[in-house]
């Protein structure tokens, strides 16, 4: 097993906040559209990628742009079975540049720096094209095809999409594990490596980043620093209820199109629902009300559902939003009193076009209002309306699996009150709730994670990201995860930036941490996600595996928390009772103190055995000369998956507590009161390394 020790410290000049976690097999991608095209001579691309998982199929595509087919593009990629980094410029399905590294990337434990530094205008063909590597330029290539002098780079078209994560024909997604930190592209402006990073004066120097965001970065140039804390599947209602939102499918906020602000809710009509809470104000009886929003509708609408609420699924009382014969309206129906009718809009919609509906109840009228004009299939009832147990669903009916919406909705209000009483010019700036307010859901997202940070405005859109894909690993503060190069006996299944873990069926040796620790107090967390037979350990490894027939702990330097029985295992098959058995579901504490040469658990926050660490042999004498972080699950008929938290969730926290230094995120508090003193324990990342040399 190889030995990965913690880097050297970074200097503090500038600190990367974040990163973005692609996960290996999902539909995972930014995206945006680019407005104008740029076929041009100079360009810079800068990034920093980590790779998180071992494998040798597959292609991750880092970032593609041009006409969206393989006749005129770029591409960046890393080969799968080779696992080399791959550019290519086409144009006309002719490849004008192609560079394919005899360097290999499938370091787990590292940062690295890619600066493309491109300029067709120079004379000599290998300056046209050049590849720095971690500030040092790349001069080997298996594949080494350099452009014509002042040929052009496809990095936009008009219209056509520019995609980080995945081919922009959506046929290659993420095949094996990246995280992606400052990516960068300058758009007219060739630059070297010395513009995005530095080397500092360590003893061996370190590459560090320095801070992009004073350059100017051109027509379709963006920098994407990944520091902004909402994710566009978030959603909020502003009304006085404050009812819980949430989606189905790809439902999320888009810079795509917007009324107001730089945002609206995008559905992509395969699947996509934006559902709240329940509230018994929806059962507005004979009071006046007012349901509104903005429309921009991507296709035409046959039978299609933009709202719906009722008495369950039944739809014995209810509203259905919905369009019939192209033209969109209010369906309200009773069919316990046989009372239905319809307000619809006078004239189909055009695609591609924002308009503002309002159905207005006034006493015993109800009006549908069209961009502010009052639409001529008024109705006159004194009907009471009681529709709803559940909440709403826009996007289609709450219940059924087709029909739905293709386009962007923003600005959805439903109130208790008659807003509109005579034909109004719609406001275009957003709502404010009030107490008449039940529901409001806008669109006012800026702190994006596909929000560009250059000024330029050339936001991506996120498909398929979740909160834990936003990642505190970064080229500055780099964390430990699970190494899955040393799968030695194979069959284990590295996901969520090789954090989370499924262990084959059969027996299997123990996994461990990329970073060795030597020094110091360390603490990491193990959720039990399934545990099938309930055959598993975690701890500490300070010596290889040897064979899967045992499990961790069986041998001189392995210590072994059993979930069977509770008690620690050492070099021997019997065990010393420690503390109480843990099941499925828990979230395991590690702690390993190499002051005191002691090791501690606890289980969901509870500490272990009283706070009485289990002695462990120094680690200057343990066969690695370091500690891992290790856990095994042995069994031989069924599997089991966990997941590994070093400060960098991949799981849920319900609560943020830190280390004493300020880094990592951890559900549960990683100091201690151990043999009667208290203990400080840090999250395994090179920041808190460097304390220890």
């Amino acid at each position: 097993m190889p030995t990965i020790l913690g880097a050297n410290t970074l200097s503090d000049d500038y600190s990367v906040a974040n990163s973005l976690r692609f996960n290996d097999g999902e539909t995972q991608y930014l995206t945006r559209t680019a407005s104008s095209g740029s076929y041009g001579t100079t360009y810079t691309i800068s990034f920093w990628f980590k790779m998180t998982r071992e494998d040798d199929s597959g292609e991750q595509y880092i970032y593609m742009g041009g006409d969206q087919d393989t006749a005129n593009n770029l591409w960046i990629r890393l080969q799968g079975t080779a696992r080399t980094l791959y550019l290519r410029s086409r144009t006309s399905s002719s490849n004008d540049c192609v560079l394919i590294t005899n360097r290999v990337f499938r370091d787990p434990a590292a940062w690295t720096h890619i600066v493309y530094e491109i300029d067709t205008t120079q004379g000599t063909a290998s300056n046209r094209v050049k590849l720095y590597v971690n500030g040092v330029r790349e001069t080997s290539f298996g594949t080494e095809t350099y452009p014509d002098q002042n040929d052009t780079f496809k990095i936009a078209a008009s219209g056509k999409n520019m995609d980080i994560g995945r081919r922009t024909d959506g046929s290659s997604y993420n095949n094996f594990g990246l995280m992606l930190a400052e990516f960068c592209i300058i758009d007219g402006t060739a630059l070297d490596a010395d513009s995005f990073g530095q080397f500092d004066s360590d003893t061996p120097s370190i590459w560090k980043p320095k801070d992009p965001s004073g350059l100017t970065f051109g027509t379709n140039g963006f920098y994407l620093d990944f520091e902004k804390s909402d994710l566009t599947t978030s959603f909020t209602d502003e009304g006085h209820n404050s009812l819980t939102m949430t989606t189905a499918g790809d439902t999320h906020h888009s810079f795509t199109q917007h009324k107001i602000g730089e945002t609206s809710i995008k559905f992509d009509g395969t699947g996509d629902k934006l559902i709240s809470g329940t509230h018994a104000d929806f059962n507005l009886g004979t009071s006046n009300y007012t349901i509104e929003f903005w429309l921009y509708k991507s296709a035409t609408m046959t039978n299609h559902s933009v709202g719906h609420t009722s008495e369950g699924d039944n739809e014995g009382h209810g509203f259905q939003i919905e369009y019939t014969s192209n033209k969109l309206g209010l369906y309200i129906y009773d069919l316990a009193n046989d009372f239905t009718f319809y307000n619809y809009e006078d004239a189909e919609a055009s695609n591609n076009q924002w308009y503002h509906y309002a159905w207005v109840r006034n006493g015993t009228a109800f009006t549908l209002y069209k961009d502010g004009t009052a639409q001529s299939a008024t109705t006159t009832s004194s009907a009471s309306i009681t529709p709803t147990v559940n909440g709403w669903s826009f996007g289609n009916h709450r219940s059924e699996s087709s029909r739905y919406f293709n386009g962007y909705l923003d600005r959805i209000r439903i109130s208790d009150t008659a807003r509109y009483t005579s034909n109004f010019t719609p406001s275009t700036t957003a709502f404010s709730s009030d107490s008449n307010t039940l529901l409001l859901v806008q669109s006012n997202q800026t702190d994006v994670i596909g929000a560009d940070a250059s000024g330029n405005g050339n936001h991506f859109e996120e498909y398929q990201i979740e909160a834990t894909d936003q990642s505190i690993d970064t080229c500055t503060n780099n964390y430990a995860i699970i190494n899955p190069i040393d799968d030695y006996y194979g069959g284990h299944t590295f996901s969520e930036g090789s954090l989370k873990i499924a262990t084959p069926s059969g027996n299997s040796a123990p996994v461990h941490s990329t970073i060795g620790l030597t020094a110091g107090r360390w603490y990491a967390e193990v959720k039990l996600t399934s545990l099938g037979s309930n055959q598993t350990m975690v701890g500490f490894s300070g010596s290889q595996a040897k064979d899967t027939n045992h499990h961790l702990g069986r041998y001189l330097y392995h210590y072994g928390y059993y979930n069977g029985n509770g008690k620690i295992y050492n070099n021997n098959d019997s065990g010393t009772a420690y503390g109480n058995s843990y099941s499925e579901g828990n979230i395991v504490g590690m702690y390993l103190d190499l002051e005191d040469n002691k090791i501690y658990f606890s289980i969901n926050g509870t500490l272990q055995n009283s706070g009485t660490g289990h002695s462990i042999t120094a680690v200057s004498s343990t066969e690695l000369g370091a500690y891992f972080f290790s856990a095994q699950h042995w069994d031989n008929l069924t599997a089991a998956t966990y997941e590994f938290n070093f400060g960098s969730a991949p799981f849920s926290i319900s609560s943020s507590n830190t280390d004493d230094n300020g880094y990592g995120n951890f559900e549960y508090s990683p100091n201690i009161t151990g043999d009667g003193s208290a203990k400080s324990f840090y999250a395994v990342n090179t920041k808190n390394l460097a304390e220890f040399g």
